[in-house]
């Protein structure tokens, strides 16, 4: 698309994000409760003519009023026999009409923008508790380093909270400590066309463990296959912790009220808990196919309880120094999980090696 057409769909959408939303104009109403003073019940209402809201009212309060004229005040409370328009614009114009319509453009492009990057508090969540990790007897850490264009997310990628026993039942791996380094755009940008997720970290949560995408090395459901501990997690070969889920020890579910920050992905976009901002728990059937959607004008991605679980894709573009992999082995269907062709000759390897004496 090109460039200036991509700033005018910014431009509108920015608009758009400033006009009263239909909810917002439903408000305008009253009680129908007689005012005490005059007997008049009190009337409010909306005409929508496209550009403009015209509000029209009789001015009659809805609510208990005190006894008017009385002390210290003689006025009375009354009513208008005609309708008077107060014209409000709907979609308001920019701010400084004098101002170039190419440079207008630029500056809304820019605000937009800037909703999509992480929000100082959203930076402020990576942090972790100082508990140490039971089988390595050390303490995860994680820290956030602002360049102006990109963030710098470091950790040791040992976990802050309760681990399984590894090695144990069902892993035979031991959590060892890393050196995390994931480099994300600041401002994230959207891919052209969503991006294939690859093995291994496509993420870190706030408390520095790697977020992987829901396959195993099989490309199989790892979530259905493989052995987890009670937070969610477990290590892979290298001695990585990770999650291929939602990360329910790494942040706190306050009840009634929406997720917290969980993470953020390598193509910078952040990543929440599964309740939305009214209460209701999200399934994957909510999100869009890389398992996220916009909130206030704002990407986001989601856990959840069903398959991908985090992620489904790279909805942004992601750096090409981010410190992920850049190979694709397993894609993610939102239908469940495919079994690629390396993925099938891992398998009947195994199987073979299994059952040769």
């Amino acid at each position: 698309m090109h460039s200036a057409v991509r700033l005018a769909v910014l431009a509108a959408t920015i608009l758009r994000l400033q006009a009263l939303t239909p909810d917002e104009i439903a408000q305008f109403r009253t009680t129908g409760t007689l005012e005490a003073n005059t007997g008049i019940a009190g009337w409010v209402a909306v005409e929508d003519t496209g550009r403009q809201l015209y509000i029209t009212s009789n001015g009659v309060p809805d609510h208990h009023t005190g006894p008017f004229p009385g002390p210290g005040n003689p006025n009375t409370i009354q009513f208008s026999t005609s309708l008077v328009l107060h014209p409000m614009t709907a979609l308001p114009d920019p701010p400084d009409p004098a101002m170039h319509s190419a440079v207008r453009l630029a500056v809304l492009a820019a605000t937009i923008l800037r909703l999509q990057a992480l929000t100082p508090d959203e930076i402020a969540q990576f942090r972790t508790t100082g508990t140490l990790e039971a089988n390595t007897g050390i303490a995860g850490w994680v820290a956030v380093e602002d360049t102006g264009r990109q963030l710098y997310i470091t950790s040791n990628g040992v976990p802050d909270h309760h681990t399984g026993p590894f090695p144990g039942p069902g892993n035979p791996n031991t959590i060892q400590e890393q050196n995390f380094v994931l480099k994300v755009r600041k401002t994230p940008v959207y891919a052209d066309t969503p991006g294939c997720l690859p093995m291994g970290p496509v993420g870190l949560a706030t408390n520095g463990v790697p977020l992987y995408n829901p396959q195993s090395a099989e490309c199989e459901d790892a979530v259905i296959n493989e052995r987890f501990d009670s937070c969610h997690g477990h290590p892979d070969m290298p001695g990585r912790y990770h999650y291929h889920q939602n990360p329910v020890c790494a942040y706190v579910q306050e009840g009634g009220k929406a997720s917290p920050l969980v993470g953020v992905a390598a193509d910078g976009f952040p990543i929440y808990g599964p309740v939305d901002e009214t209460g209701r728990t999200l399934t994957s059937a909510d999100l869009d196919e890389c398992h996220g959607r916009e909130v206030n004008g704002r990407y986001r991605y989601h856990v959840t309880a069903d398959y991908p679980y985090i992620l489904g894709c790279f909805k942004g573009r992601v750096l090409p120094d981010a410190g992920v992999g850049r190979r694709c082995v397993c894609p993610v269907k939102r239908t469940g999980y495919q079994q690629s062709l390396l993925g099938v000759l891992r398998r009947l390897a195994k199987q073979k090696k299994q059952t040769t004496p």
